[in-house]
């Protein structure tokens, strides 16, 4: 069978890269007259090893590049602010040059361990490409982590989880170390099982029930296996975002003294400390972080209530039929006395209220980790801390954030956040003065 003039098209014009970042179709007149007698087929190419046969095969490849970076910018440029500029200049290098002795494309790579055997060309390309460092590594800049929920928690062992979530108390990780345990307890056997190798499916309602059953065996919570897929769902985010700050370090927009610098969220305290010096500070900084997420909420609803004296109350009770009682902003309206929801926004402007227990909680945080990191210890740029620290605060915020997109995320939001800003509340409208 005669191939097209489009699939011709793959193995005669090579995809080379403009100095803009973009791709651009050059012409490969050789490779035009070698497939005038020669079958446009990769096995028959590559068995041939003539340089031009190859050459066509590099042009075979540089067209499947392009293809999956735009499926990597379709699919995930949007939410991590990349564009094809970004990721093309990484493995988009073959200028189609026959001379050996100069750098070696990612194409010529790609063929060097190519076997058929094992699949076809297309497949080998992008196992390349998911494999390539650099390019993984530009996608964790950009917080982006190609792994699903499930995957994350497959990887994750329960003791783990006290040094990657560090901003949870030990309750919290008692309990997450639960969840994880039966999920694992249960999905994994299925999954090896099965012999499955593809990408890791949701669990099954079936499995959910059994998940379910092995958490209250492990920590008499009992919960349905709706709220099991939605705590599992969490845990993961929490664990991937762990996980793209532990690989990629600080953001590359973020300025550092020292380029070094170990996140102290969950990386070692220094260098050459010991296990037992990083599980003390480990604890302390989690009982100081609720303590400074605590005086923060306080700080900054004083600050509100300060400044606009007469809808104190108001603004306190509506705050609370929100992040507590779960209303949505138009059920609010006729409890405070008000017409539509719009009245009750601007009344608690929550985007800014986060934004302020956000600074005082990054202020606060600084000075706790000067206080138990010595000197000695650990020298480091106070804008790299702050870095560090806001990459941490950032996850709570956006876990936070995340439930008020729908009305049943908002309905069963129970973050730390809303915990914490729930307690403040409750003791503030239980004060006479607030209650006139």
């Amino acid at each position: 069978m005669t191939p097209s003039t489009s699939e011709l098209a793959l193995y005669t014009t090579l995809q080379i890269l403009t100095p803009t970042g973009r791709s651009h179709p050059k012409p490969i007149t050789a490779a035009e007259q070698y497939l005038q007698t020669h079958p446009a087929d990769p096995i028959a190419l590559l068995e041939s090893q003539d340089p031009i046969a190859l050459l066509c095969l590099r042009c075979f490849i540089s067209h499947q590049i392009i293809i999956n970076i735009r499926s990597l910018v379709r699919q995930f440029g949007t939410q991590h602010q990349f564009k094809e500029e970004d990721l093309l200049p990484i493995v988009l290098d073959d200028d189609g040059k026959l001379e050996g002795d100069r750098y070696k494309p990612l194409s010529l790579t790609i063929l060097d361990t190519f076997d058929p055997s094992k699949g076809s060309l297309t497949n080998w390309t992008i196992r390349h490409l998911n494999q390539h460092p650099e390019l993984k590594l530009k996608l964790l800049e950009h917080g982006c982590y190609r792994i699903t929920p499930w995957g994350f928690l497959n990887k994750t062992k329960p003791q783990n989880l006290p040094t990657m979530l560090i901003h949870l108390s030990d309750r919290e990780i008692t309990q997450a170390q639960a969840l994880l345990a039966a999920y694992r307890t249960v999905y994994l056997p299925d999954r090896l099982q099965a012999k499955l190798r593809t990408t890791c499916p949701p669990p099954t309602p079936e499995q959910l029930a059994r998940i379910a059953i092995e958490v209250e065996q492990l920590s008499q919570k009992r919960w349905t296996p709706d709220q099991i897929f939605s705590q599992l769902k969490a845990l993961s985010n929490q664990i991937r975002q762990s996980q793209i700050n532990r690989k990629s370090g600080i953001r590359s927009d973020r300025s550092l003294d020292d380029p070094n610098f170990q996140l102290p969220l969950e990386s070692e305290l220094a260098p050459e400390a010991s296990d037992q010096t990083h599980t003390e500070f480990l604890t302390q900084y989690r009982t100081q972080f609720s303590t400074a997420l605590t005086t923060a909420i306080a700080t900054t609803i004083d600050d509100r209530t300060r400044t606009q004296p007469k809808k104190a109350t108001q603004f306190l009770t509506a705050l609370k039929a929100y992040a507590c009682d779960k209303l949505s902003m138009g059920d609010i309206a006729p409890v405070i006395g008000v017409r539509g929801q719009d009245t009750v926004s601007r009344l608690i402007k929550l985007t800014a209220l986060r934004s302020d227990i956000r600074c005082h909680l990054l202020s606060s945080l600084k000075s706790v980790v000067f206080q138990l990191i010595t000197p000695d210890d650990l020298v480091r740029s106070d804008r790299a801390i702050e870095a560090a620290l806001d990459e941490q605060i950032e996850a709570l915020m956006q876990e936070e954030a995340q439930n008020d997109k729908t009305p049943k995320g908002h309905k069963k939001s129970n973050t730390r956040l809303s915990i914490a800003l729930c307690a403040h509340l409750d003791g503030l409208l239980a004060t006479p003065a607030n209650s006139s």
